[in-house]
């Protein structure tokens, strides 16, 4: 047998090979697939204490009193590390910071197939949890833009919601492995996602006119005056970043307590590793940035 001949049986033989091991991994999955289903029945039942003829005749559960278990599919790794200082919504960042979500391998063991065919999307929806607002949902909530008026938390984007779930649409960047870069992230460091859809304008874009409030459509109005310091940006990092501080600080990034409880002083927050420490003049709608450093608590 010539060596072309040993060869080409080779090949075939490791064709046959990845074959059988693809059907492995389809079957492996398959089973956990199934395992994990069963585990939750059992868990389910177990919790509730009823054997299946009792579950059977059970009167069904109340829709509020039902639990969702719901499981993170990744984690978001952002600039903003606290609530304190993130962006209030993703238009803000669409085209300066760059963040990550990184996929789970714990749902399933390669992430990179949830991806397959998402890179020919330009934007993303992604549903995430607000993690950090602890448990204080509200019927009514005061949004920043209306100074103090509160409205109903349906007419809101506010966090502190019955469910605590964000919706943000983000612009795709890259996708590596199981990771994807986007921009346009209003998610603090280390928020659990729980979905992500594509982003299609055909249904997701409304034709003809769209009605919002004035207080939503007048942006322009709400806008702060940002100037830096000249020592503020004595650093590289400094004026990387001046910005997406410049974009953030525009939208005055203060809850309505703190604009009242502070009044015209001193706020610092943190991007990253920075900590940004400005003055707000509440009565000519502007901001100063005295100092852009180093923060010793990272």
């Amino acid at each position: 047998m010539s060596t072309s001949d040993v060869a080409s049986n080779l090949q075939k033989q490791l064709t046959i090979a990845r074959q059988e091991i693809n059907n492995l991994r389809k079957q492996l999955n398959t089973l956990q697939h199934v395992h994990r289903k069963e585990i939750r029945n059992i868990r389910g039942l177990l919790e509730k204490g009823q054997c299946c003829k009792c579950k059977a005749s059970a009167p069904p559960t109340p829709l509020e009193n039902s639990k969702l278990n719901l499981s993170p599919v990744g984690t978001i790794n952002s600039q903003f590390p606290s609530i304190r200082g993130t962006a209030r919504q993703s238009s803000i960042t669409m085209s300066n910071a760059i963040a990550s979500l990184t996929l789970n391998k714990e749902t399933f063991s390669n992430p990179s197939h949830l991806l397959e065919g998402l890179e020919n999307y330009s934007h993303l929806w992604i549903i995430f949890v607000f993690h950090v607002h602890g448990k204080h949902a509200k019927a009514k909530v005061a949004p920043p833009r209306l100074d103090g008026q509160r409205l109903g938390v349906f007419a809101t984007r506010s966090p502190h919601r019955p469910c605590p779930i964000g919706l943000s649409l983000v612009q795709l960047d890259r996708i590596k492995g199981g990771v994807i870069y986007f921009s346009g992230v209003d998610m603090v460091d280390g928020t659990p996602v729980l979905d992500v859809k594509p982003y299609i304008p055909r249904y997701d874009r409304v034709e003809g006119e769209v009605d919002v409030p004035r207080w939503v459509s007048e942006l322009s109005v709400d806008k702060l005056e940002v100037t830096f310091e000249a020592e503020a940006l004595d650093t590289q990092i400094a004026r990387e970043k001046a910005e997406l501080i410049t974009k953030v600080l525009q939208e005055d990034p203060r809850s309505v307590y703190l604009r009242r409880k502070l009044g015209s002083s001193h706020y610092t927050w943190n991007i990253e590793d920075l900590a940004v420490e400005c003055v707000f003049d509440n009565a000519n709608r502007k901001v100063k940035v005295l100092k852009i450093f180093q923060n010793k608590a990272t």
